[in-house]
């Protein structure tokens, strides 16, 4: 870039010697060159990743527990100061040598510092290869866990925030519980008061995640009665959401508590509730070339390939009405108000990320005595799901709107308004009533077939 600049300035010279020079312009990149270079990089990468799990792999007990962090400072070096693809190839190298159990070792054994930098790493895995998130939820020490939380450097509670945050995105809400219990044993109120003041004080971009599992502790210590903790979480979410509509930064955080949230998780721990979303719809699945035609006893499946216990069925529905009640109850309109806000953004993303919240809490308010509450609910809502159904080009949209109106229509009263301006989105669902059965069962509902 400083050769190119000089030549842009209108420079002929040699900038150190004076000589006038015989070409002016920068040279073609050399591709073969480039290759032998990215291949050198890549050999010596494997190299150093082997070098550093091995630099402690050989030594005793007493050596493991010195002060020394080479490995851990050769580590952070290979995978942070590279593109995410090189990261993602190293990571899977890393591991494959027994890289995860080496930095649970020493993210037990080092101290504060090191635990510091270990936590950064193991979430830089867990990003890279979600397969590794359940080992490490079991194996990793909790005490240590909580000791980053509850140290004053800013830098050990947020990384341990991120890290508990990625730990939680479990194959089963049974087993994001078990994890959860396991914490307690370290002082759940105390983990709390501490994220508590850590939401009120860390940068905005954290505060939605932050949030998240402040919620998740809250849930499972007082899930029915009042807490400031959850009060305060509930906040900073929709504060966030605000924030989202203008600053990509906060929307990226804002979007991946959302999900967590309400979150469906493979074995690799990738946050895929808008596949499952649209899976329960019976949306046709252009990747796997077959039509996923659900039922409605299905539609808490969290994954086809394993049979799905009657407690997880549980969890999973007591969770999503704890966190229904919880975002919507008490005359809370502003959680509403900034959804709708959100669904009428120009950000694709955003609107996917608050569909898909709004088809589970929609699924879950049916499952609520409380038809005021639900009223409220499906009003703030219904222009904009009406909108989305009318006017959004993306079927996917459509398929989740029209799932979260069917959902609705399970309430007497929601569907007695839903029938009063039904007739300006049958044209919309009649033309989806083909691709999924949720569209087919409202667009029924709607013009009297049913």
């Amino acid at each position: 870039m400083a050769i190119k600049e000089w030549f842009d300035q209108g420079h002929k010279t040699c900038p150190v010697t004076g000589r006038t020079l015989k070409c002016h312009t920068l040279p073609t990149t050399s591709f073969v060159l480039k290759r032998a270079i990215d291949h050198w990089k890549s050999e010596h990468r494997r190299n150093l990743l082997a070098s550093a799990c091995q630099i402690e792999g050989n030594q005793s007990a007493h050596e493991i527990r010195s002060t020394d962090e080479r490995a851990i400072l050769v580590l952070e070096q290979l995978l942070f100061c590279s593109t995410a693809e090189d990261r993602c190839a190293s990571v899977k190298h890393l591991i494959s040598l027994g890289g995860l159990q080496y930095l649970t070792q020493r993210f037990e054994l080092g101290k504060l510092d090191e635990k510091t930098h270990i936590a950064a790493l193991l979430s830089c895995c867990i990003e890279s290869d979600g397969g590794c998130r359940n080992y490490l939820a079991k194996s990793l020490n909790k005490a240590c866990l909580s000791e980053l939380l509850y140290n004053k450097q800013v830098r050990s509670k947020t990384n341990g925030m991120l890290l508990l945050t990625e730990l939680i995105c479990l194959n089963r809400r049974t087993e994001i519980t078990a994890f959860l219990v396991s914490l307690k044993k370290e002082g759940t109120m105390n983990i709390m008061h501490v994220l508590l003041v850590y939401l009120q004080c860390c940068l905005p971009d954290q505060k939605p995640l932050a949030a998240v599992l402040l919620l998740h502790l809250d849930l499972m210590v007082t899930p029915q009665k009042h807490s400031i903790y959850r009060e305060e979480a509930v906040d900073s979410i929709a504060v966030a959401l605000k924030s989202s509509l203008t600053n990509e930064k906060i929307r990226k955080n804002c979007c991946k508590a959302l999900l967590i949230l309400g979150g469906k998780f493979p074995l690799s721990g990738e946050l895929l509730t808008e596949s499952w979303c649209l899976r329960q719809a019976g949306f046709y699945d252009q990747d796997s070339k077959t039509n996923s035609l659900g039922n409605v006893e299905d539609c808490l499946s969290i994954d086809k390939t394993i049979p799905l216990e009657e407690d997880e069925l549980k969890t999973t529905e007591d969770w999503w009405k704890n966190l229904a009640s919880l975002l919507l109850g008490n005359g809370n309109k502003s959680f509403l108000e900034i959804i709708s806000k959100c669904l009428g953004s120009k950000n694709l993303y955003l609107v996917r990320t608050c569909l898909i919240t709004v088809t589970w809490m929609s699924h879950a308010l049916g499952l609520l005595p409380d038809i005021d509450f639900h009223l409220a609910a499906f009003s703030a809502l219904l222009p904009q799901l009406k909108q989305i159904l009318l006017n959004d080009g993306s079927i996917e949209h459509k398929v989740l709107a029209s799932t979260s109106l069917l959902n609705f229509t399970k309430i007497t009263e929601c569907r007695m308004l839903l029938m009063t301006i039904g007739e300006e989105i049958l044209v919309s669902l009649q033309s989806l009533a083909g691709v999924t059965w949720t569209s087919k069962q409202l667009f029924q509902i709607i013009s009297g077939e049913s």
